[in-house]
């Protein structure tokens, strides 16, 4: 009996139960997030997440050691993927260098 043709440009996904490590990077802006959101507690809410291998929360992540501090938890604990909250601030977001896409 033959198997069914794979449809033409179609890959199947392969099983893994691989979970993916990811980390989450809260930041405080100052006090503009911080004197309105208890930022510490999202860092705390963020970390329950089964995926979330790693939740920090710092006062400027947008700073050298904001992104220092990214590098290296993304260096010690082999994250895959790496979340930041604001997402609407660009400084924030930006991939640290060093860091492939």
């Amino acid at each position: 009996m033959m198997n069914a043709p794979e449809e033409k440009g179609k890959v199947a996904a392969p099983e893994t139960n691989h979970k993916p490590r990811v980390g989450f990077f809260i930041c405080h802006c100052g006090s503009n997030i911080a004197g309105k959101v208890n930022v510490s507690r999202v860092a705390e809410n963020c970390a329950r997440h089964p995926y979330v291998t790693v939740s920090r929360d710092y006062k400027f992540m947008c700073s050298d050691p904001g992104q220092e501090l990214i590098k290296k938890e993304i260096a010690e604990n082999g994250l895959e993927r790496v979340g930041s909250w604001p997402r609407a601030r660009r400084a924030c977001t930006r991939r640290p260098s060093g860091v492939p896409a």
